[in-house]
């Protein structure tokens, strides 16, 4: 068993910045730990608030650069500390890409190949990305992420997320959570 202890008082471990002063503060590291970042054409790929309990609080927040609508593999994710503001924690990457970034794949066709590998699946949500992935090691492909939720089966959840190639319309990878 793990446990941790936080020394500091319950006023000092109450959440005392907001989610848009988070942003704030990681744009300003950003700026200045990456530079190339904050002139490139951004998405937020994520936001979220954690309480760690006696391991703090925190947000952490996740941009990617789009390109024509492409998602890059050019990503910077973030941890900011909750209560003061400080970056807990850095992680960018810089990459090239060489490829294409027009799919011979359309959308409607990776929804359709998706909903296949779920047989049965009667879709209540879904989603989708065009990104740019490793589908396999040192390979990047511009790829589709379709995320399907389903009505439940026999009470379990079914649904999940199937990873693309829009070039050759192979399914890389299928994650499911039923």
């Amino acid at each position: 068993m793990i446990s941790f202890y936080d020394k500091r008082s319950d006023a000092e471990k109450e959440k005392a910045i907001t989610l848009d002063q988070a942003k704030e503060n990681a744009w300003r590291y950003i700026a200045e730990k990456y530079p190339e970042f904050v002139k490139m054409n951004t998405v937020e790929i994520d936001s979220e608030y954690n309480d760690h309990m006696a391991g703090g609080k925190d947000y952490i927040l996740t941009w990617r650069e789009s390109v024509d609508g492409v998602q890059t593999l050019n990503i910077v994710t973030l941890a900011v500390d909750a209560v003061n503001g400080e970056i807990l924690s850095y992680m960018a990457l810089n990459r090239d890409y060489d490829g294409t970034m027009t799919p011979k794949l359309s959308e409607e066709e990776a929804y359709a190949k998706a909903i296949e590998a779920f047989p049965g699946i009667e879709v209540t949500d879904k989603s989708c990305t065009l990104s740019v992935e490793y589908v396999e090691k040192g390979r990047p492909a511009l790829s589709y992420t379709v995320m399907l939720k389903g009505k439940p089966v026999n009470y379990a959840s079914y649904g999940g997320i199937v990873l693309i190639d829009a070039e050759s319309g192979e399914i890389m990878l299928k994650s499911g959570y039923n």
